[in-house]
């Protein structure tokens, strides 16, 4: 196959861009406050697991000329049946409770199918994390996370990876391109889907996503590959009395970084430290802990919930969990000058 100049161009273009937001993009490493019932946060901004096929990739903002897009996107092995276990997570604080919606800005990175490279996994430790369908200004279904939806009678499942409480599948159903050798389009959408057909219901009916917060607090957002290249720019959460045209307009700031924000040479050296084996069975070991970053430390499982704390006081530590149950955890320094989070499976 013969390329013209153009293509070659366009490629190392790309290339250099894509190598330019690795270096660029910044690391929040601490909470994302939310304000007046609007959180934005950027994908790129999160601690992207150690070894993992997460990328960081940037381009012009056809939208907004003479900006540029940062955008996360997995350049690894497709996982449709289950989690990936690179698993993204996002610290957010709630100060106004309520309902609110959640829209990803993304585009499919590949191919010209609007149902491919188009998705991802995605959990909130929420009071209540759902999708729901309307027709009309009625609600036509709802659908939840397991194990919630199956010992609820007015929901149905979504879809979800196997053996992964918590995550549903959200996607984008979109044409690629609004014609042939156009730009690519970016656009605000999440969707979910049912896992079996309900009573009334499409199997491919897209419902939106939602996650309600009773109280004023700190919750999460947790993320995991699906699909390979979809780029994802920026989520936005927005409570049900902001309108989606203010949360989807372009010029909102990101939502401020209670903690540090890290440079990726910064996260790099978090990266140092170590957690094996990985997966473990009975004893985890934490090695290469600076001084600074020893002290206290919290364990929380895959639902955000607080099963351990602990006392680090040595660069290198073991720690039992010979009395965890099965599944994925984080472990989480709480000093606020250093603080990280590292992810570990308890077989």
């Amino acid at each position: 196959m013969k390329y013209n100049f153009t293509q070659i161009f366009t490629f190392f273009t790309t290339a250099f861009l894509m190598t330019q937001g690795v270096l660029q993009a910044q690391v929040c490493d601490g909470t994302y406050v939310e304000e007046n019932g609007l959180l934005v946060i950027e994908m790129e901004s999160g601690i992207l697991p150690e070894n993992s096929n997460w990328q960081i990739g940037n381009e012009p903002d056809p939208e907004q000329p003479g900006e540029t897009i940062d955008y996360l996107f997995w350049n690894g092995s497709e996982s449709f049946n289950s989690l990936s276990n690179a698993i993204i997570r996002y610290d957010i604080r709630i100060s106004n409770p309520g309902t609110y919606r959640i829209l990803v800005r993304g585009r499919i990175g590949q191919g010209d199918l609007s149902d491919r490279h188009n998705d991802f996994w995605l959990n909130i430790e929420a009071d209540d994390f759902f999708a729901q369908r309307r027709s009309n200004g009625q609600l036509v279904s709802t659908l939840g996370a397991t194990p919630e939806c199956d010992s609820n009678p007015d929901r149905s499942c979504a879809d979800n990876p196997n053996n992964a409480e918590g995550f549903i599948k959200v996607f984008m159903n979109v044409t690629p391109t609004n014609g042939e050798n156009e730009t690519r389009v970016w656009r605000f959408v999440s969707n979910a889907n049912n896992t079996e057909d309900g009573v009334g219901e499409q199997r491919n009916a897209h419902l939106l996503i939602n996650a309600t917060f009773d109280e004023a607090g700190d919750y999460a957002i947790n993320i995991d590959a699906r699909s390979s290249f979809f780029f994802m720019d920026k989520m936005v959460f927005f409570r049900d009395d902001v309108l989606r045209n203010t949360a989807q307009d372009l010029s909102n700031p990101s939502s401020t970084c209670d903690g540090i924000i890290l440079s990726t040479t910064d996260q790099e050296s978090i990266n140092n430290t170590r957690v094996f084996p990985n997966p473990a069975t009975t004893t985890i070991t934490v090695s290469n802990l600076p001084s600074n970053s020893q002290g206290k430390f919290v364990l929380r499982n895959i639902l955000g919930a607080t099963v351990r704390e602990l006392d680090i006081n040595a660069t290198n530590q073991d720690i039992d969990i010979s009395d965890l149950k099965s599944g994925v955890y984080f472990i989480s320094s709480l000093n606020t000058t250093t603080a990280f989070t590292k992810k570990f499976v308890k077989l």
